[in-house]
């Protein structure tokens, strides 16, 4: 346990009276100077930041269509937005963004969520987006310090709140940063465009996997429908009588029950269904390295499953819960909060022992019943094919495809081929920004 000693003194400084370890931290022994600068080599980012007042959008139909900006459309630390939609209807009030060159996430900013609006485009936002105006320092260097790992790091330690954690304005103001140098800028700017060389070279992974079912199966097409009509005796045929866009847009518009045929087969087929555990009230992850792990969503993409983030388990929590481990060969599908999140489980790549593993109470489990393709199934569980299928109430809805071996190769080779190429663009992309910020760090000293 860290301990920091602080005083009445310090703790009226700052205007919310925080008692809590971060932020004496943050104050208390940073001096909230990420980088260490000496005296008059900084200023504040409050120097160069001013925020703006943004108008608001009310929940409803819009008298145009605006570009949709959530968190997650936000490519973190790379100043990109991805896959934004232009709607006329939203179903929760919004941020109006032009004004401002930077936009900053309220929650999450530890994450790098924020981007550059140089041109002033115009989109409606999270009401968690706050605009600012970038004043006498140059706008590019700018995000990347601020996106830089040091700044990232105090700023979680700056977060407050019990459920959902934010940082403030004023408190973002106060970090020090480097003054404003040519090198740094020129630096960061040739960087700037070398990573651009390679984020425009990224592809979809999800439209990867969905391009090689299309391309290798009868079906042709995937709807992407926002409004729907349908019918009472359509809604009647359903067992459960669901009414909601997801279910009908499914069952209706892909019409996916019409091509069931010998090549498909429902899921309790091929797979036993079983559920995650939550971790039991009152208790929570160790804090210390143990041999027990809990793996989440949040842990798990297509490209794999990320250890260095699986929180620990205690001995105890995990005798409590240990019916719910998952093991090599097995699947886990989010069906809770995030859908349709996929996990492979290999143990031997994870360095986890067997049964030492557990599963969150947001996964389903797929245990399979006979030997198969396991990564044919993995990127099957990955297509918008299957996904379309999460939401459903009951488990026996899903459908699998029982494809010969032929075409199973077929598909895994297409997907793999293009996977590979993306990883390489990937782990270049995140070298490059490893580079940026070791200079940064460097630069800030000088």
């Amino acid at each position: 346990m860290k301990t920091i000693k602080t005083s009445f003194s310090a703790l009226s400084k700052n205007e919310s009276i925080r008692l809590d370890f971060g932020m004496r931290y943050v104050d208390d022994i940073l001096n909230f100077n990420p980088f260490n600068i000496s005296d008059g080599n900084f200023i504040t980012i409050g120097d160069v930041l001013k925020e703006i007042q943004s108008k608001k959008k009310n929940k409803g139909d819009l008298d145009d269509k605006y570009k949709l900006i959530e968190l997650a459309n936000i490519n973190k630390r790379f100043n990109r937005l991805e896959n934004v939609e232009e709607v006329d209807n939203i179903s929760s009030d919004k941020t109006v963004l032009k004004e401002g060159d930077l936009i900053i996430a309220k929650m999450t900013p530890k994450l790098g969520t924020m981007f550059l609006n140089l041109e002033h485009n115009e989109y409606i936002g999270s009401t968690e987006l706050v605009e600012y105006n970038i004043i006498n320092y140059d706008k590019i260097a700018l995000y990347y310090i601020l996106t830089s790992n040091k700044v990232l790091s105090i700023l979680g330690y700056m977060e407050s709140g019990k459920n959902q954690r934010r940082v403030k304005s004023d408190d973002i103001f106060k970090i020090k940063i480097p003054k404003e140098k040519s090198a740094i800028n020129t630096f960061i700017k040739n960087k700037d465009i070398e990573l651009s060389l390679y984020l425009d070279k990224r592809k979809d992974l999800q439209k990867i996997v969905d391009d090689a079912f299309l391309k290798c199966t009868d079906i042709k097409d995937i709807p992407n429908n926002k409004k729907l009509s349908t019918s009472l005796e359509f809604i009647g045929d359903d067992d459960f009588c669901r009414m909601s866009f997801h279910n009908q847009n499914y069952y209706k518009t892909f019409e996916f029950n019409k091509i069931l045929t010998d090549e498909w087969c429902p899921i309790e087929q091929k797979f036993r269904v079983s559920g995650g555990k939550r971790i039991p009230k009152g208790m929570s992850f160790s804090t210390k390295p143990t041999e027990y792990f809990y793996l989440r969503p949040k842990e798990v993409s297509i490209l794999g499953i990320n250890k260095e983030e699986i929180p620990f388990l205690s001995e105890d929590v995990y005798n409590i819960i240990k019916r719910y481990t998952i093991n090599t060969n097995e699947y886990c599908i989010s069906n809770v909060g995030t859908l349709g999140k996929v996990g492979l489980i290999n143990l031997e790549e994870l360095g986890i022992e067997k049964d030492k593993l557990l599963m969150s109470e947001n996964f389903v489990k797929l245990s399979p019943l006979d030997k198969l393709n396991y990564m044919f199934y993995y990127y099957y569980f990955n297509s918008y094919i299957f996904k379309k299928q999460v939401g459903l109430d009951k488990i026996k809805k899903m459908s699998v495809p029982k494809f010969n071996s032929n075409k199973q190769e077929e598909i895994i080779s297409y997907i793999q081929d293009e996977l590979n190429e993306q990883k390489e663009i990937i782990n270049k992309i995140n070298n490059l920004r490893d580079e940026l910020d070791k200079q940064i760090n460097l630069f800030a000293k000088i």
